[in-house]
């Protein structure tokens, strides 16, 4: 069949699109045919696609329309106008995918977050109305819930628009929530029945090092003797950076070595306060940090240097987020057998419960303990191979690419 993913933004560096990058290859395995519509891409896909920059999260159009939906309360003649607003996008978003779905002979939509998260609200009503009106087989995949952001839920001007749309209710819709919490919200939240995909992981995709591994530390910035720490995230509040500094700033005290900390992903507000304090704190605790600012392509293009080597080059991966939907950076350390610094969050917690991982972990705070564990992982080899050797075996028993498929295989016959 033909399928097309869409999501607001594609083949970029962050968790949504790299996700989706594994839903290709899985729809592709099972001999499908995949097509894309999106409103921007870090790189020009080998796929047929959509780009509409107004698809796009980060449009400006759509973030006027989502501060007048989230941020302040409103009076009515100003609700009246937003409304107007994103009935009129909507409009104009709604032909120019449909014409991509009609021409491409589209037979499955496969939605990743756009029905999940009111981050682009025209977009989701065109969406739903397309979805309704031609009956077309959509898989919905929700990376997270409205309900679950408080960006969503402090204030909400448009409450009919995000009960009715994030996510709606269709028969030709099936729903995948990544994680049980959201299943059970939503299910009590909408009254809506979803499957759980966690996400999954192609270990056979795993390359030793090579030329690049090395070539990617000059190119960050990292000498061959200082000790890289790689956090792969954006540069979001949440993803608390500031706790991996501060772990630096403690563990740089008790090795030979210089420690070098690289984010490699975009931050949300280039000019925001966030971004400010962490460069703030890294003059205060003295810690070499290098913002990548997406300067590391997702695939391979020649000499051209990707995540895979920023990964095989790490001596840890860090990702002490207090939020997330599920989590990629936690499995690609044990894919790639890297040492993990990770803050327990609610979805980690659940798969703890279930699987024996070796991460050093916290619980929001950085006890001594904390910074003995990293010095003696970073310094003892034996200790070091013991761990990512046990995580390996664990993540690839549970939560490789090939489960995927068949769970995928499924939905689609489910139609």
């Amino acid at each position: 069949m033909n399928i097309a993913i869409i999501h607001t933004r594609l083949f970029c560096i962050d968790g949504v699109s790299l996700e989706a990058l594994k839903w290709i290859e899985a729809y592709e395995r099972l001999g499908h045919k995949v097509f894309l519509i999106a409103g921007h891409y870090d790189e020009e896909p080998n796929y047929a696609n959509l780009n509409v920059p107004e698809i796009d999260y980060s449009h400006e159009k759509i973030k006027e329309i989502k501060d007048l939906a989230f941020k302040q309360e409103i009076n009515d003649d100003e609700k009246k106008e937003l409304l107007s607003k994103i009935r009129k996008m909507a409009n104009f978003l709604k032909p120019k995918i449909k014409k991509f779905i009609e021409e491409n002979k589209i037979d499955v939509l496969s939605v990743e977050n756009a029905f999940s998260i009111p981050i682009n609200l025209p977009l989701g009503v065109a969406l739903k109305e397309i979805v309704e009106e031609t009956g077309i087989k959509t898989i919905c995949r929700h990376h997270d819930y409205a309900w679950e952001r408080v960006a969503y839920t402090r204030v909400n001007n448009v409450p009919a628009i995000v009960d009715e749309y994030f996510p709606p209710d269709l028969p030709n819709i099936r729903h995948i929530s990544i994680n049980k919490s959201g299943k059970r919200g939503l299910k009590r939240k909408r009254g809506l029945i979803s499957k759980v995909f966690y996400n999954a992981f192609d270990f056979t995709s795993v390359k030793e090092a090579n030329p690049n591994t090395s070539k990617v530390r000059k190119f960050l910035g990292v000498a061959d003797n200082e000790l890289l720490f790689l956090q792969p995230t954006r540069i979001v509040k949440r993803k608390k950076i500031e706790r991996t500094i501060k772990l630096i700033s403690e563990v740089q005290k008790k090795v030979d070595k210089k420690c070098v900390l690289v984010v490699t992903g975009t931050p949300l507000f280039p000019k925001g306060k966030y971004l400010r304090e962490l460069k703030e704190l890294t003059e205060e605790l003295n810690v070499k940090v290098i913002f990548g600012m997406n300067k590391l392509d997702i695939e391979r293009d020649g000499d051209n240097c990707i995540m895979d080597d920023a990964y095989l080059a790490a001596d840890m991966i860090t990702f002490p987020s207090s939020r997330e939907g599920f989590g990629d950076p936690v499995f690609e350390a044990c894919m790639y057998k890297k040492p993990l610094f990770v803050n327990r969050y609610r979805v980690l917690r659940e798969i703890l419960k279930q699987n024996d991982f070796d991460f050093i972990s916290i619980f929001k705070e950085i006890l001594p303990e904390t910074v003995d564990r990293t010095v003696e992982v970073l310094t003892d080899s034996s200790v070091r191979t013991k761990i990512v050797e046990h995580n390996y075996k664990i993540a690839k028993e549970n939560f490789s690419i090939n489960a995927l498929v068949e769970k995928l295989r499924k939905v689609i016959e489910s139609f």
